[in-house]
């Protein structure tokens, strides 16, 4: 079964837009293009970075970040709003705290923060509720969609018209790779990983599960990979947006397909290569770094890896 396919074990999509009403989200009205964001969760905190390449900033835009203060890096003006309770943004933090989500994309456009996510439809009833509350209280917080997904392939096929996208897929050894999964590896048709949230170290991961090769249940545990923590938390520290990370075994090493916006592809590569020597003599063995493609995705499962 393709990735494609095992990507609608969780079936329903959500889409939520926030805004405040402060001079920031005013500035941001006024940028006439989609802005990637990425969002970042440990605990009780959070934080919401957006970023805006130089190169397609006017004369006004670039005056005004340079009179607040805004953080440069690489190229790219790096907006940093906090994510704490009180603010519009504790819905997001109550949204990505569920089990058996995972982010598809954030980013900004027109002027409001849009959070597209995909959840099991067992946790309808605990996603209704954080909604309902919200839209009930708040005029900045907004449902864009909620219903059945239509694939993870279809929803980064349309970003990608927006915010180009890159594929990276590499290998590493799998010994000892996600430990305390607590499955047989036989099992086990596809990992995903939820990437902004890390809890006492460990990362959030959705698991895929099987019978005869036929997906019949999604779980989600809590596992300890230094390789994957420490790539995490340079890429933050480096103010690198990802989006969707899917793993599966490949023999004997653990396949890993990531999407990053295409003009922080370079840095998430030195980034990897840089861990991955770390913790393996020779690296990682890197299969794919390409333009957002149904072919390079669709490689996932065929590269042989020999």
């Amino acid at each position: 079964m393709s990735v494609l396919d095992l990507g609608r074990g969780l079936d329903t999509r959500g889409i939520i837009a926030i805004r405040q009403d402060n001079k920031i989200f005013s500035f941001l009205k006024n940028v006439k293009r989609n802005l990637p964001a990425y969002s970042i969760l440990c605990g009780e905190s959070g934080a919401i970075k957006i970023y805006l390449e130089r190169e397609h900033l006017d004369a006004d835009s670039l005056s005004f970040l340079e009179r607040e203060g805004v953080e440069f890096s690489s190229g790219s003006y790096i907006l940093t709003l906090d994510m704490k309770p009180g603010n519009e943004f504790e819905v997001l933090r109550e949204i990505l705290s569920q089990e058996l989500l995972v982010v598809n994309a954030t980013y900004v456009s027109d002027g409001w923060l849009l959070v597209d996510f995909r959840f099991s439809s067992s946790r309808y009833k605990e996603m209704s509720k954080v909604i309902s509350n919200h839209l009930v209280d708040e005029s900045n917080f907004r449902l864009v969609y909620l219903g059945p997904s239509p694939g993870i392939y279809s929803i980064l096929t349309k970003l990608n018209q927006s915010i180009p996208l890159s594929t990276v897929i590499f290998e590493a050894p799998a010994a000892d790779a996600l430990n305390g999964l607590g499955f047989d590896p036989n099992d086990v048709l596809l990992m995903e990983t939820t990437n902004y949230s890390v809890e006492g170290g460990k990362i959030r991961i959705i698991v895929y599960l099987s019978t005869g090769g036929v997906m019949t249940e999604v779980r989600e545990v809590l596992v300890k990979n230094g390789l994957l923590e420490d790539i995490r938390n340079d890429a933050n520290e480096e103010n690198i947006s990802r989006y969707n990370i899917f793993m599966k075994r490949h023999g004997g090493n653990l396949r890993i397909m990531v999407f990053v916006p295409s003009s922080m592809l370079h840095n998430y590569l030195r980034i990897l290569i840089r861990r991955s020597r770390e913790y393996y003599k020779e690296g990682i063995y890197l299969l794919a770094s390409s333009p957002f493609t149904p072919d390079v995705v669709e490689s996932f499962d065929a590269y042989s890896g020999d």
